[in-house]
């Protein structure tokens, strides 16, 4: 058995990569630099509904991957292709060039998002602290926001001087956190005795899992209509401020400011929704990030700073707390295939909606179209917050049932 220090080490290098990994200074401002290189918003949009769909095509395969060869390494090849990617984002000549860069950052977030959470909550499994864990995550979160503020405050001031410079520090950070995570003593629990089963094995097992579990269904739903809409405001946002005349800069620390917040809101998340108890948490903040959506799409410079901002304290309240609600009911062997469904799903739902989106906003003024898809969530979600489901918590060590081959 590990020893703690040696445990708590290998958290730690988790919260250094976390910070290396997202890294990302073209954050606020990446819409508006391939719109500054001549391609169109609707080109913008469907290169990165390519992204999502790649993220759906290997999300599966990837956290099969994961639970096999180990977490660690499925992460260092996502930091492989954000280097690769970065690249093709600079010199792309044409579109194609530019679609290919947006394949292989798919590859990467399909590499990175379910073995980044899976490999930390396993970690907390080996330390005994998995009830600590929605305080942990939400720290991990913090970590990931403090990352996100200072690139945004940086980035979006640099690119008024050089954006290439914004993709160059983002691959050389991208290269530090594959040495960091590289280093990481990986435990991921029941999947090392699980491995002689066959790929195809582990998706039916995580089907079965999923469909005979009432909360993991209706979070299917849920994280696919609001994490999408999340990614549309996130992503539009750029452009709707633009439209507004504001600087790059400012909209770097417009963005740094909303990170802020989500520190803030990720860091006390576990404390509030103990205090709200599960249902009421969800009702509350999503029903509040509609609105911030609103406000912010709606009304004129300085409002629509403002709740843009509450838009990421809404949202960033929800990231460690819906972690915690589906981990719960995933025993650790399956835990980052079954994670691979919810950003499949996700990622389905982002890519048909986004060029959607862009080539609306041709047309029409993107804070409308905006508008319009917040209260279209709204109508979709709140009838189901209803009825929110018991937990079924799949008790540690117990394995899901053999696959009928």
């Amino acid at each position: 058995m590990a020893r703690q220090p040696q445990l708590q080490a290998d958290l730690t290098r988790l919260y250094v990569f976390g910070f290396l990994d997202n890294f990302w200074l073209s954050r606020a401002v990446w819409m508006l630099f391939l719109l500054s290189r001549g391609f169109t918003l609707t080109q913008v949009a469907l290169c990165e509904a390519l992204l999502h769909l790649t993220v759906v095509a290997l999300e599966l395969p990837t956290g099969s991957l994961a639970d096999r060869i180990g977490r660690k390494y499925t992460l260092a090849m996502s930091c492989l292709c954000t280097i690769v990617a970065g690249s093709l984002y600079l010199y792309a000549p044409t579109m194609a060039a530019l679609a290919l860069g947006f394949i292989i950052d798919g590859a990467a977030a399909s590499f990175r998002s379910s073995s980044q959470e899976a490999l930390f909550y396993d970690s907390c499994q080996a330390m005994g602290r998995t009830r600590d864990y929605p305080r942990l995550y939400g720290q991990f979160s913090a970590v990931l926001k403090a990352s996100m503020l200072i690139a945004e405050a940086s980035g979006g001031k640099l690119s008024e001087w050089s954006f290439s410079s914004l993709y160059w520090i983002q691959m050389g950070m991208a290269a530090l956190g594959m040495i960091t995570i590289l280093g990481v003593s990986e435990r991921n629990g029941g999947a090392k005795q699980q491995v002689h089963r066959m790929p195809r094995h582990q998706v039916m097992a995580s089907i079965r899992l999923i469909m005979g579990t009432p909360r993991l269904r209706f979070l299917f739903i849920y994280q696919a209509v609001f994490w999408s809409q999340v990614y549309l405001v996130v992503g539009y946002g750029q452009h709707l401020f633009a439209q507004l005349g504001v600087t790059r800069g400012a909209i770097g620390l417009v963005y740094a400011m909303a990170s802020l917040a989500g520190i803030v809101s990720a860091h006390q998340a576990y404390r509030w929704e103990r205090h709200l108890g599960e249902k009421r948490a969800l009702m509350i903040s999503f029903t509040s990030a509609i609105l911030a959506t609103l406000g912010f799409a709606l009304l004129p410079a300085p409002w629509c700073f403002l709740f843009f901002v509450l838009h990421y304290l809404a949202t960033d309240f929800m990231e460690p707390v819906l972690s915690d609600y589906v981990n719960r009911e995933i025993p650790s062997h399956s835990r980052a295939i079954t994670l691979s469904f919810y950003s499949v799903v996700i990622s389905l739902v982002t890519a048909i909606l986004f060029p959607i989106v862009g080539m609306l906003a041709e047309h029409v003024y993107i804070g409308h179209v905006l508008a319009c898809f917040a209260l279209a969530s709204a109508v979709l979600l709140l009838p189901g917050l209803r009825s929110w489901p018991a937990s079924q918590t799949v008790p540690e060590g117990e394995q899901l049932p053999p696959p009928n081959v």
